[in-house]
């Protein structure tokens, strides 16, 4: 149904801008060219992207079988999650390498709380550490660490709990 010589937009978020690569690829195209010549054929605006400009369009001023096909890009949505990997398998040393560190930093902050500065209980507690007279146990299984180690560990842990502390070993055959 036309109104006016245009048909109603199918889309039916009208200020929703498409990057040009999309609509490319919704063409089939290899390139952005094309549509990049021809864009006074459409509504568009720059964007300032990592490296120049770019473009994008607006979706109701494409042609109707491009709107048709990015609504129905739209409306697919996979029964498979998208991030179907397998489960990653983590050894036990993997798990008792992020307790360790967790048992690290809990000695490191219950050692600090003897000095008046961040800066100095640091220093005296690598000195002890490292020597592997505090915290023996876990100094025989990590081994010795630096500053900026034990700071990473820290934050890791603070922002996303006991699995930031996982070593990331990479396993591509696993033999019982």
């Amino acid at each position: 149904m036309k109104c006016n010589g245009f048909e109603p937009s199918i889309i039916q978020d009208i200020d929703k801008y498409i990057p040009i690569q999309k609509i490319a690829k919704l063409k089939g195209l290899k390139s952005t060219r094309s549509i990049r010549n021809n864009l006074s054929k459409y509504i568009y605006r720059e964007v300032k992207v990592k490296g120049g400009t770019s473009y994008e369009i607006l979706a109701t001023s494409l042609e109707p079988e491009l709107q048709h096909k990015l609504m129905d890009e739209d409306k697919f949505h996979p029964l498979v999650p998208l991030n179907n990997k397998a489960t990653s398998f983590v050894t036990e040393k993997a798990q008792l390498t992020a307790l360790a560190r967790v048992d690290l930093i809990k000695g490191f902050q219950n050692f600090r709380t003897r000095f008046k500065t961040r800066k100095e209980a640091m220093q005296n507690f690598l000195e002890l550490y490292n020597s592997g007279l505090y915290l023996k146990k876990i100094y025989e299984f990590i081994g010795s660490v630096s500053r900026g180690t034990i700071d990473r560990w820290i934050k890791a842990y603070d922002e996303m709990g006991l699995d930031a502390l996982m070593p990331q070993y990479r396993y591509s055959k696993y033999d019982e």
